[in-house]
């Protein structure tokens, strides 16, 4: 009996193991880091909304945004007023950079940039 229990306990967790791997690679919808399966996710998935930026490249690329086109219309930046990232402390996370910055139109936004798949979203409040 406790044999039986112990393989579906491993059954269990490899079909889990496996699902998340499927949501995380094969879904198309991975902005976040690779725990994407963490409660609250799709709440954050709906508040990002991918745009183009422009950017300094100096010694890397996609260094600081200058300007970004958001719904048709370009914002440029006048000031990056915070600079923070997460993630990237382990070979399992990846490095999410985040801007808080200043807008012509006076007003503040949320950029994020994903580096592994080189795409910018701007985080909606």
């Amino acid at each position: 009996m406790k044999f039986m229990k112990s393989v579906k306990k491993s059954l269990f967790a490899a079909q889990s193991s496996f699902s998340w791997f499927f949501r995380v690679l094969f879904m198309g919808r991975c902005y976040g880091s690779i725990s994407t399966a963490r409660p609250g996710y799709a709440q954050l998935m709906k508040r990002l909304e991918l745009i183009h930026v422009e950017c300094y490249s100096g010694y890397k690329a996609n260094e600081t945004p200058r300007a970004f086109i958001w719904k048709g219309r370009k914002y440029g930046i006048v000031e990056i007023r915070d600079r923070w990232y997460e993630g990237g402390i382990s070979r399992r996370s990846i490095r999410l950079d985040y801007y808080k910055v200043l807008a012509e139109d006076g007003r503040e936004y949320i950029l994020r940039y994903h580096g592994l798949f080189d795409k910018w979203a701007l985080l909606l409040k």
